[in-house]
């Protein structure tokens, strides 16, 4: 038998953020803080964000319609640095006063959700988390061209708010919780793990967690009990 190396992870991914950053010509989306994306199947996506590192340009709205992915199919979000503002006003829309789990609106960390029409990679400099269902708009034979990528510093990581309680509590409209994750996406996880948030706490989802694409982490992180 013959073995190949095993493929090491990289220590960041600070070269996914080169392609974002305007301050040495990246093409892509350079969001700062806490930001929402929500992929919509006609190729669009609704963007809410603290701030962005590119104010000039309209493609990268930071409460608005990305009327179209960039063009290089890369969004970045990074955390603040010392001494920059972020805005008092959370972009995250299903942030819960009662969830054990806390937000740092300065920090790096990207919420996605909804249906992706083309190729897009989303990294964030600190945790990506999955807060609804996340799918190729053309599904996931071979004849589909759709392909999401997320790269986490830190944690990737299926919402699952629970109050101090141990109770689920229901964030999304209709009085719902995220009951049966349906996730379409090639996810690393840099430093940490794919996991589910508070995964030892409230009730399990209904049907197994339902993911296409690849998983690579540095540890196996828990996803239910």
């Amino acid at each position: 038998l013959q073995f190949r190396a095993p493929l090491t992870l990289p220590p960041s991914n600070t070269q996914i953020r080169a392609e974002a950053d305007p301050a040495v010509a990246g093409q892509g989306c350079m969001y700062v803080g806490a930001t929402f994306i929500r992929l919509n199947s006609n190729g669009s996506a609704t963007i809410r964000s603290v701030r962005t590192d590119d104010p000039s340009s309209s493609k990268c709205p930071i409460n608005g319609t990305m009327a179209s992915l960039p063009g290089n199919g890369v969004i970045y979000v990074r955390s603040a640095r010392p001494g920059e503002t972020c805005l008092s006003s959370n972009p995250h829309p299903y942030s819960l006063s009662a969830d054990v789990t806390s937000y740092n609106r300065c920090a790096g960390d990207v919420f996605v959700e909804g249906t992706l029409d083309g190729r897009l990679t989303i990294a964030a400099e600190n945790n990506i988390v999955i807060s609804n269902d996340l799918i190729y708009r053309g599904g996931r034979g071979a004849g589909s061209d759709d392909m999401l990528g997320l790269v986490a510093n830190n944690f990737v990581e299926i919402m699952h708010p629970v109050n101090n309680g141990g109770q689920n509590l229901h964030y999304l409209p209709g009085g719902r919780t995220f009951e049966d994750p349906h996730i379409d996406a090639a996810i690393l996880s840099v430093e940490h793990s794919f996991r589910v948030q508070n995964h030892d706490e409230g009730n399990d989802f209904d049907d197994p967690i339902d993911l296409f694409g690849t998983i690579g982490q540095l540890y196996r992180g828990p996803v239910g009990t």
